[in-house]
């Protein structure tokens, strides 16, 4: 049976018996139209890559393998201990669970590599795969931070300088992609709703001769607080560099716990 989700994605699975060749073109299909399939099968690759998948059984490997595709087909009820056991490990259509407890204990030894692998290697991955005590059906968790960057307000008394409002927000958004598990998105107004971002930065900018001053607040729509209010002044000629000291101060908050009471202050960028 081939390794699941190698190196080469879901072309890897043409070599699994337990995939027909409808369910590996449905997973294919999938992968190149829905960017949480693509990212998951990404994140499988991962693991199975890391030192704590390289020297296990290859039916390890094939469990992981099993219960993810299945789950992201989305046919869950057939991700059962008795399945498990004859498509990955081989064993005979009547296999008894209640006689034998070797899926039990291969799913334990999953479970406990899982961890060791989030806890070290894989800290920082965008997802995570869970299989949780008591079933094994796996939980498929999005660990990216979401945030909204609205268009930064102008509050120049002449109402010039708009683009230099234009030019922080996508300053913010870019330096926030770049950091590992956050996904930053320019949009023209903040709208909190559940099925949204998590987190929103909203802020204006204020310029006086050849200073500049910028307004921020990030606010956590899922708990409906303001986490930190922030002040950061600074140059124009600095613009880039203030706009780089908003997204740190927002990665600090967000590393911190993002408590209730939102932190303010003010920062002086020379």
């Amino acid at each position: 049976m081939g390794g699941a989700f190698a190196a080469s994605g879901v072309e890897s699975l043409t070599a699994m018996d337990y995939l027909d060749s409808r369910e590996r073109a449905q997973l294919e299909g999938l992968r190149q139209t829905d960017p949480f399939v693509a990212e998951t099968l990404r994140e499988c690759e991962h693991i199975l890559a890391s030192g704590y998948f390289a020297r296990v059984h290859q039916e390890m490997r094939d469990f992981l393998g099993f219960v993810v595709g299945k789950k992201l087909l989305g046919r869950e009820s057939e991700i059962k201990e008795v399945t498990v056991a004859v498509h990955v490990f081989h064993e005979t259509a009547d296999y008894d669970s209640a006689e034998s407890a070797r899926i039990r204990v291969a799913a334990a030894s999953l479970r406990e590599r899982l961890s060791r692998y989030y806890a070290d290697e894989g800290k920082g991955d965008p997802m995570q795969i869970i299989v949780p005590i008591g079933t094994y059906v796996p939980q498929i968790l999005d660990r990216r931070i979401s945030i909204a960057v609205s268009l930064f307000e102008n509050w120049n008394p002449k109402g010039d300088q708009d683009h230099l409002c234009a030019t922080v927000s996508d300053e913010i958004a870019h330096r926030l992609n770049q950091m590992v598990a956050v996904e930053a998105k320019r949009v023209p107004a903040l709208k909190a709703t559940g099925r949204g971002p998590r987190y929103g930065l909203r802020g204006s900018v204020e310029c006086q001769g050849d200073s500049v001053r910028l307004n921020i607040s990030l606010s956590n729509f899922h708990a409906g607080t303001i986490i930190l209010r922030e002040t950061l002044e600074g140059r124009r000629d600095d613009i880039i560099r203030l706009s780089a000291g908003v997204a740190t101060a927002i990665l600090a908050t967000l590393r911190s716990g993002g408590g209730p009471k939102p932190t303010i202050h003010k920062t002086q960028i020379r």
